[in-house]
């Protein structure tokens, strides 16, 4: 069995955000962008073109809805990451900041779960 599907401990959702992100500690004159590949409450999977992200590293994430104001932000650290032929692909757990954060987060996620996937695309 598949030693990262053994750690997730919520349900993933497959849908598709704009990442926008900023890895803490670099000088950047925009933020870097990916895209999800899905979402939990505890973190989420996106595609990158950054060769530089290592396991470790904590950022700022904004997720973005493609077709509407949905928008979410947290802090997240990365703890895998997977290089592929033309992108890399993240795994990032969530960071608890606080109670709010988690209950604005959960709020956010729990919306997910009764969305069309059309409504993505």
């Amino acid at each position: 069995m598949n030693r990262l599907y053994d750690k997730r401990r919520t349900e993933r959702f497959n849908v598709f955000f704009v990442v926008e992100y900023k890895p803490y500690g670099r000088i950047l004159e925009n933020c870097l962008s990916g895209v999800t590949n899905n979402i939990s409450y505890d973190g989420l999977s996106f595609d990158s073109q950054d060769s530089e992200l290592k396991p470790g590293e904590i950022m700022e994430v904004t997720l973005k809805h493609p077709k509407s104001f949905l928008l979410f932000h947290s802090e997240g650290e990365i703890v895998w990451r997977k290089e592929e032929e033309y992108n890399f692909i993240l795994g990032v757990r969530f960071r608890d900041t606080d109670k709010e954060d988690i209950n604005r987060r959960e709020a956010f996620i729990s919306s997910l779960k009764n969305t069309d996937r059309e409504s993505f695309l």
